[in-house]
C-alpha cells in the first residue's frame, strides 16, 4: 500500500464538478468531545430553524445547482433523524448520494435512517487520552464492534475517522493495534482518516500539537498503512507533505447550517458567522449561489496573488500544483494570519510580512497580558511638523481600495480621534498615529479583515525609522489599529486600552451618519455591487443577527446597513462617541425610511413591496 494520502480538507470525497452539501442538521449532541468545535464559537446562533421550512429551501437550491452528494452530520443527526426523512427521500428520487456522520447512539433512530441506504456512515474512533488507556478504552473499542455489526447489517460501508489531539498523540500504537483487527473482521470498512485537532475560531483556546510531537504519530500511521488493504488519509498535517491542495470552498464544498446560514465552508462559519454567503429562509436562492461563486473567485484571487508576491514560489516545480491550502487552517499558529505552507523545504518560504507579525503577536501578549488597560499611556502630545510628516508618508504609501477609503477617510477618522481623545484624557501621541495609520494597507480578495495586521505592520516600519517612539508605545499604537476594523471586531478582537477604544470609535464614527451613507454606496459600486438594494428589515428593530461578509464586500450597500452600520452606535465605547454616534444613527433610520418609501414610489405597481419589515 503506498503512503496514506494527506489533505488540508476534511472532507475527504470531493466531486470533480458540481457541490457536495455539508448539512448541519442539528446542534444538539449526546456527548461531550473536547476536540470538537460545534458550539465552541459563541458568535454561533444556539438555535435551529424549522428542519421542514428548511428541506424545502434546499430542495430549491438543488434546482439551482448540480448537488452530487450530501454529507448529513451536526452535532449528532440521529436526534432529528424522523425530521429530515423527508430529505432523504427527495435525494433518493433525485438519484443523489448522502452520507452520514454520526456516532450511533440509537440502533432504532439509525435504522430510520439507513431504509435510505447512506453512501457510507462515518463512525469516530480515537486514540485514549493518558487519562483513560485501559478499561474505558476498551469498553469503547467494544461498542465500535456492535456498532459497525450495525451497519454491516444495513448494508452501508463505514469510514472512521479519529481524531489526534495533544491529550491523545502519544497513544496511537494502542489505536493502530485495534484498527488492524477491526479492518481483519469487518470487510465493509473502506477509509479511515487521522484528522489533526482543528484549531479553528474560538475553539483554539490551547496551542495545537507541534511538529515534533506529531512525527512519530505521522512515521507510525504511514508505515500501517503500507500493511492494510484500505485508504488511509492524513487530514491537516500539512508540514509533512507538498504540495498544499486548493481549498474546495465555495467552489465543490458548500455548508447548511441548522439556522439555514449558507457558508462555504463549516469551519470557515466556525472562524466567524461573517462567512456567510446568505441564509435559505430569508434569501433568494440566486443570490446565495451567486455569493458562494463571488467567493470562490475571490479566494483562487487572493492565492494567485499571494503567490506573485512570493519570490520562493515563483521558481517552485510544484507551483502549478500548489493550491495554496485550506482557508479556515491557514491562521493555526497566529490568531487569524494567513501563512503559505511549504513542505519540500520549510526555510523555502520565510514569509517575512509572517515573521513580524508573529514578532508584534509575542510583544503584545507580554505588554497586555493579561489586562491592557493597565498600560501607562504617555502624556504627550505630537509637534505639528512631526503629524506633517507623518500625514505626508501615509498619504504617499496609501492605495485607496475605493472612494470610501481615501485620505478623506483617513483625515476624518484623525480629526474625530483627536476631539474623542481631548475629551476622553486619552493619549495623543498613542491615538494620532493610530488613526493615521489604521486604513493604509489595501483590503485583499477574500481577506479583507488582514488589512488592519498589514496596516500595524507598516506604522511599526515607520514609527520606528522616526526614534520618536519607544517599543512599547509602538506596540501600543500597533494595538490600537488591529482592534479599530469591524472585521477585527467580528473576529473576536476588542479595545481594551482607553487609546484603543478612542481608534475604534472614531473610525467607526466615520462610517455612520451622513458620510457613512455616501461613503456605503461609494464602496459597493467600487465591489462589484450590481444592485442599491432593498429594505427587508425594520431599521429601528434590534438586535439584528446578521453580521457583514470580512472575506468581501456585502451583496448591495443597503443589505450593509444591517448587517453593520445600525449596529455600531450600540457598540460605540466612549461617552464621547456616543454623543456624538446618536445623530449619526438617527440620521441613517431617518434615511433608510425615507429610502423605502420613495423606492416603492417608482416601483411598477406589480412589483411593489407591502410596507412592512420582516
Amino acid at each position: 500500500m503506498e503512503q496514506p494520502r494527506i489533505t488540508e480538507c476534511c472532507f475527504l470525497s470531493l466531486p470533480k464538478k458540481g457541490y457536495r452539501i455539508i448539512w448541519e442538521v442539528t446542534q444538539q449532541c449526546p456527548y461531550s468531545c473536547g476536540y470538537c468545535f460545534t458550539w465552541s464559537s459563541p458568535k454561533r446562533e444556539k438555535l435551529e430553524c424549522d428542519i421542514s421550512r428548511l428541506i424545502s429551501k434546499m430542495q430549491t437550491l438543488a434546482d439551482v445547482i448540480p448537488i452530487d452528494d450530501v454529507l448529513v452530520t451536526g452535532g449528532e443527526p440521529l436526534m432529528v433523524a424522523n425530521e429530515i426523512v423527508p430529505m432523504l427521500e427527495f435525494l433518493t428520487n433525485r438519484g443523489i448520494s448522502f452520507s452520514i456522520s454520526t456516532n450511533l447512539h440509537n440502533e432504532h433512530l439509525y435504522s430510520v435512517i439507513s431504509r435510505y441506504k447512506p453512501r457510507a456512515v462515518n463512525l469516530s474512533i480515537d486514540p485514549p487520552s493518558d487519562r483513560s488507556a485501559s478499561s474505558a478504552f476498551k469498553a469503547d473499542f467494544g461498542r465500535i464492534r456492535e456498532k459497525l455489526k450495525v451497519i454491516e447489517d444495513s448494508g452501508s460501508n463505514a469510514k472512521l475517522t479519529a481524531v489526534i489531539s495533544r491529550e491523545t498523540y502519544r497513544n496511537v500504537p494502542a489505536l493502530l493495534e485495534f484498527l488492524t483487527e477491526l479492518i481483519d473482521q469487518n470487510s465493509m470498512i473502506n477509509k479511515i482518516a487521522f484528522n489533526r485537532e482543528y484549531p479553528v475560531g474560538f475553539a483554539a483556546e490551547s496551542q495545537p500539537q507541534t511538529k515534533a510531537e506529531l512525527a512519530k504519530p505521522f512515521s507510525l500511521i504511514s508505515e500501517w498503512s503500507q500493511e492494510i488493504p484500505i485508504q488511509v488519509s492524513l487530514v491537516n498535517w500539512s508540514e509533512f507533505h507538498a504540495p498544499v491542495q486548493a481549498c474546495p470552498a465555495g467552489k465543490h464544498i458548500v455548508s447548511v447550517q441548522q439556522n439555514g446560514d449558507v457558508t462555504p465552508c463549516s469551519l470557515l462559519y466556525n472562524l466567524s458567522r461573517s462567512f456567510r454567503c446568505g441564509n435559505l429562509i430569508e434569501d433568494r436562492v440566486d443570490m446565495i449561489v451567486g455569493q458562494l461563486t463571488s467567493f470562490a473567485t475571490d479566494l483562487e484571487t487572493y492565492y494567485r496573488q499571494t503567490e506573485e508576491k512570493t519570490r520562493p514560489c515563483g521558481t517552485c516545480e510544484h507551483k502549478s500544483k500548489c493550491g495554496g491550502g485550506c482557508l479556515a487552517m491557514l491562521p493555526i499558529a497566529w490568531n487569524h494570519i494567513p501563512r503559505r505552507t511549504c513542505q519540500i523545504n520549510p526555510e523555502r518560504v520565510k514569509d517575512h510580512e509572517r515573521l513580524l507579525i508573529s514578532q508584534f503577536h509575542t510583544n503584545y501578549h507580554e505588554i497586555y497580558s493579561p489586562q491592557p488597560q493597565k498600560f501607562a499611556a504617555p502624556d504627550e502630545q505630537i509637534a505639528k511638523a512631526v503629524e506633517d510628516r507623518m500625514r505626508d508618508y501615509v498619504r504617499r504609501k496609501l492605495v485607496p481600495s475605493d472612494l470610501a477609503h481615501t485620505m478623506e477617510h483617513i483625515d476624518s477618522v484623525v480629526r474625530l480621534a483627536k476631539l474623542i481623545t481631548k475629551e476622553e484624557n486619552a493619549s495623543e501621541k498613542i491615538t494620532i498615529p493610530a488613526a493615521y495609520f489604521h486604513d493604509i494597507a489595501p483590503r485583499e480578495p477574500a481577506m479583507h479583515h488582514m488589512h488592519t495586521h498589514k496596516s500595524a505592520i507598516l506604522a511599526e516600519q515607520y514609527l520606528k525609522r522616526t526614534g520618536l517612539f519607544t517599543s512599547e508605545e509602538i506596540v501600543h499604537i500597533q494595538y490600537c489599529i488591529m482592534t479599530s476594523s469591524y472585521g477585527s471586531y467580528l473576529l473576536g478582537y476588542r479595545p481594551l486600552s482607553l487609546e484603543a477604544k478612542v481608534v475604534r470609535d472614531a473610525d467607526w464614527l466615520d462610517a455612520i451618519g451622513a458620510r457613512g451613507v455616501a461613503r456605503v454606496f461609494a464602496f459597493g459600486q467600487a465591489h462589484g455591487a450590481r444592485e442599491m438594494g432593498k429594505i427587508i428589515h425594520d431599521p429601528e428593530g434590534l438586535p439584528i443577527t446578521i453580521d457583514m461578509n470580512i472575506t468581501g464586500p456585502d451583496k448591495n450597500p443597503i443589505y450593509h446597513f444591517f448587517t453593520k452600520l445600525l449596529k455600531i452606535y450600540h457598540l460605540l465605547e466612549t461617552p464621547t462617541a456616543k454623543r456624538l454616534g446618536k445623530e449619526r444613527h438617527n440620521y441613517m433610520v431617518q434615511f433608510l425610511k425615507q429610502y423605502q418609501t420613495e423606492s416603492e414610489l417608482v416601483l411598477p405597481a406589480h412589483k411593489q413591496l407591502p410596507l412592512r419589515f420582516v
